[in-house]
């Protein structure tokens, strides 16, 4: 008897396993293309445009080459023969030149993937805080741009033993910052059972200048950090459980949850816009097919991304919400999508490992 009822719990956690995951690799989901006006891809962007930072005068910070430790086995050969690490700068002021190749002024073991980036007032310095894949573990890169020279200077690398597999970053202050662990393990044969069994192993982890601290001690795969413009809320994306969570930001600068935007789409990365303090997100549209794409680049992902409007009381603005589909396309112009940002009516729309597009918004959303 009690081994038939132990047989009937197996059977029914494997059946949820199954629905969930049916549901979060959107098996039914179709998209139907339609962009905001004229679209093109941006050269010579074409080992991805993971993601992307902009400056209040329209300068695109972008991250390109992401190859992650934990799927080196199971994507495409080509990707971990030929990606290399790069960041491109794109100026929305002149869209039509190309991005450019912004070389950093020493050699390091680099892979980037979140990027998130500080203005000074004062002085007009822009400072970079990049996630970093290492070959053995995982780093934030401090660089600081040279307008002149059109290059990047390196300034530090921080480490932490509590920097388990770093996806994004938000600084918040000219040494510190947000950035999110999206699961425990690196290595693909160990995080495969963690994302299957949906383990909460990530983290959300702030960084004080001088320490690592836990703020988010448990949760499954969360991606996209960014934060609010008078820095009172952080914003997490969960993917896999197609959910924003709004944290409230304390004096101490730990976190308290607040808000689970249940938004029924898999958004990767999340943008706050410095005028509107809407939210910018590119979406796995059809995660199943991100990950066949992954596997062979010559296969493609729909892409998706969308702005979200907060729509509550002034006390608590993300109390109600509208979420708006901005751009979609399943000819090929990009492969999945993973982040987007706006500028003056225009559009920059990142990959995790294909292309970058620009577009000018014609249809307001």
């Amino acid at each position: 008897m009690l081994l038939k009822i132990l047989c009937g719990i197996l059977v029914a956690i494997v059946c949820r396993q199954i629905l969930f995951f049916v549901d979060v690799f959107g098996i039914y989901v179709t998209v139907r293309t339609h962009w905001p006006g004229p679209c093109r891809n941006v050269e010579p962007v074409v080992t991805g445009s993971e993601n992307i930072a902009v400056t209040k005068d329209g300068l695109a910070f972008i991250t390109s080459g992401l190859v992650p430790q934990y799927r080196r086995e199971t994507v495409d050969p080509r990707m971990r023969r030929t990606f290399q690490g790069k960041i491109y700068l794109f100026d929305f002021n002149t869209p039509e030149k190309d991005a450019q190749d912004l070389k950093i002024d020493r050699e390091i073991d680099f892979m980037p993937h979140g990027i998130s980036l500080l203005e000074d007032e004062s002085t007009g310095e822009i400072k970079l805080f990049v996630v970093n894949h290492r070959e053995h573990h995982d780093t934030i890169e401090v660089m600081v741009y040279d307008q002149h020279e059109m290059t990047l200077h390196h300034v530090t690398t921080i480490t932490d033993p509590l920097f388990t597999s770093l996806n994004d970053v938000v600084a918040d202050g000219p040494n510190s910052f947000y950035v999110t662990n999206d699961g425990y393990f690196r290595n693909s044969s160990l995080r495969t059972p963690e994302r299957l069994l949906t383990l909460p192993w990530g983290s959300v982890l702030y960084f004080n200048g001088k320490s690592t601290h836990v703020v988010v001690p448990r949760a499954y795969e969360p991606n996209g950090i960014a934060i609010s413009n008078d820095k009172s809320m952080v914003f997490v994306n969960m993917p896999f459980l197609k959910s924003i969570y709004v944290y409230k930001r304390n004096t101490d600068d730990s976190l308290d949850l607040v808000h689970n935007l249940n938004v029924n789409i898999s958004f990767d990365n999340v943008y706050v816009h410095p005028v509107t303090g809407h939210l910018w997100l590119g979406a796995l549209a059809i995660p199943h097919k991100v990950a066949t794409a992954a596997a062979n680049i010559d296969h493609i992902a729909p892409a998706v991304a969308c702005r979200l409007e907060p729509r509550g009381p002034p006390t608590d603005v993300f109390q109600s919400f509208h979420l708006y589909e901005v751009f979609a396309d399943s000819t090929g112009l990009l492969s999945t999508s993973s982040c987007v940002v706006e500028y003056n009516g225009k559009l920059l729309v990142g990959s995790i490992f294909h292309k970058l597009v620009y577009c000018l918004m014609e249809t307001k959303y």
